[in-house]
């Protein structure tokens, strides 16, 4: 019976309107569109959250509405995929084969009793995706026999002195607040993960279309995130140097020399994350590796400042949720 009262004080809460989106419920369940991902000129990742209520979520059937008209008529459907941990229910689906510079419209849909739940309408727009206009610059980084060759600034950069873009490790979007609360594979540095876990020993984010390494969705082609083992080829093969400021722009980092002579700048950029502060002239970039004794934790490379005694370039781990920019390479 207090759970009952408790579930119908909280009735009105369902209802409250959340910062640029409306959500829509019907009986106990709530849906919530959430801003689509474009990933390429012919494809974008749709998002959403359910809140099931009292119902039991493995009797709903979640998927997506899209369509290039504004009322979804006609409209094609695509079944979502659950993304989380307990306690939260985020989905998500991708759809292909879009029209590039198109406007498309679409929601979040859940089937239950035999009734349509819709969220909030929104919309997205395919477009060529961002490419690299410098080419891959050659390091000499040969790892398992291949050449592996590197952006030469971040991802959502564009030159070398930029952040970029941050993203948490293995999450394809930005976002505002990176913490346990906020990640997508799991709420806890203990887990449970839904991937990337003990369970799975999955150790590499997964590639290609729908996949989790963002620069591959990002970019395309071979582009993806360097593996741990790649970055420490790196710092091994190179000299680094702290530059106060980089090509008279003001913005600190390390320039690494290849001994082909070839240079690569690592702008200092500290970590967006809810909870803990770090240093702000070093450099933090995720490799796409996690750690294999810890599943809650992922490979960065650290560029330290000119801090006598701990200025060494070189590989930690740190939580998942973190939020880093990301270096590319390609083979």
């Amino acid at each position: 019976m207090k759970k009952i009262l408790a579930f119908l004080f909280a009735l009105p809460l369902l209802f409250a309107c959340t910062p640029d989106h409306l959500r829509i419920s019907m009986d106990s369940a709530t849906v919530l569109t959430r801003d689509a991902d474009v990933i390429s000129d012919d494809s974008a990742v749709l998002y959403g959250e359910l809140d099931p209520g009292m119902t039991d979520v493995s009797l709903l059937t979640v998927g997506f509405i899209y369509s290039t008209s504004e009322t979804l008529t006609p409209a094609s459907l695509v079944q979502a995929e659950r993304v989380d941990s307990e306690p939260g229910y985020t989905y998500e689906a991708t759809v292909s084969g879009l029209l590039p510079e198109t406007d498309y419209y679409f929601c979040m849909y859940v089937l239950q009793n035999g009734r349509e739940i819709r969220g909030e309408i929104l919309t997205f727009t395919p477009a060529v995706p961002l490419d690299l206009a410098l080419p891959a610059v050659d390091m000499g980084t040969v790892v398992n026999g291949k050449n592996i060759k590197w952006a030469p600034y971040n991802l959502g950069a564009n030159s070398p002195e930029e952040s970029g873009d941050y993203y948490a490790w293995g999450e394809v979007q930005t976002k505002d607040v990176y913490s346990w609360d906020t990640y997508k594979f799991g709420h806890s540095i203990d887990g449970p993960f839904i991937r990337y876990s003990k369970d799975d020993e999955r150790l590499v984010l997964s590639t290609g279309n729908g996949g989790d390494d963002v620069a591959s969705v990002k970019l395309g082609g071979k582009w993806r995130m360097p593996t741990e083992e790649e970055f420490m080829a790196l710092v091994n093969s190179c000299q680094w140097q702290w530059i106060e400021d980089y090509n008279q722009t003001g913005v600190s980092g390390r320039l690494a020399t290849a001994q082909n002579g070839h240079t690569l700048f690592f702008p200092a950029s500290e970590s967006k994350s809810a909870d803990i502060s770090t240093f702000a002239n070093s450099g933090y970039f995720w490799a796409s590796t996690r750690d294999a004794i810890g599943p809650g934790y992922a490979a960065f490379l650290y560029i330290p400042d000119n801090v006598p005694y701990f200025d060494q370039v070189r590989i930690f781990y740190g939580p998942r949720y973190y939020g880093f920019p990301i270096r590319p390479v390609t083979e």
